[in-house]
C-alpha cells in the first residue's frame, strides 16, 4: 500500500518517474513541446496546460502520461 508522501508524488508509468506538478509548474511534454500548468483537477493525473506549439500558445487538457518531466 502506498503510503502518505508516495500518494502525494503522481507517478508516470510512461517514463517510471515520480512527479509532484504543482499549479504554474514549467513541464516537457512528451513530444518536445513545453508547457505551463494552469489548473490541476482533483485527480492530480490531469491538467488544463497552456502549450508552446510552433510559436503559438494552445491551451489543452493533458493527462499525467503526456509530461515527460517538471522543467
Amino acid at each position: 500500500m502506498w503510503g502518505k508522501e508516495t500518494d502525494k508524488c503522481l507517478h508516470n508509468k510512461k517514463e517510471g518517474d515520480k512527479m509532484k506538478i504543482k499549479q504554474y509548474d514549467r513541464v516537457l511534454m512528451q513530444d518536445g513541446s513545453k508547457a505551463s500548468i494552469v489548473e490541476i483537477f482533483e485527480d492530480e493525473k490531469s491538467f488544463i496546460a497552456d502549450i508552446e506549439r510552433n510559436g503559438d500558445i494552445d491551451t489543452e487538457e493533458i493527462s499525467i502520461v503526456d509530461i515527460k518531466k517538471v522543467l
